[in-house]
């Protein structure tokens, strides 16, 4: 498990927090935030991202880095390049 800001800063909330935002971070927020995070690359993969684009003569315009909820990157950018942006933001509000 990858215990990056985001998951650091979310667990904070929900121990300070709890009891004021109870009807907004539910349970079912916690486990979807636990997921994420047990999901979640390392800051590696975006590091190694990051190095490429200021080391190199040609670096790329865009850099399809990272992971969304175990799905690499790439293959979301290419569903969403194939689907009409309807079905795409079906699809995404349907996932969240």
């Amino acid at each position: 498990m990858y215990g990056g800001y985001g998951c650091t800063y979310f667990a904070q909330l929900l121990t300070s927090q709890l009891e004021l935002y109870e009807h907004v971070i539910g349970g079912k927020a916690m486990a979807k935030q636990a997921n994420i995070c047990a999901n979640a690359d390392s800051p590696e993969v975006t590091t190694d991202a990051i190095m490429h684009a200021i080391t190199s003569s040609h670096p790329q315009v865009r850099y399809v880095v990272a992971s969304a909820d175990g799905t690499p990157a790439w293959v979301l950018v290419w569903v969403k390049w194939l689907l009409p942006e309807r079905a795409w933001d079906a699809l995404v509000l349907a996932a969240a």
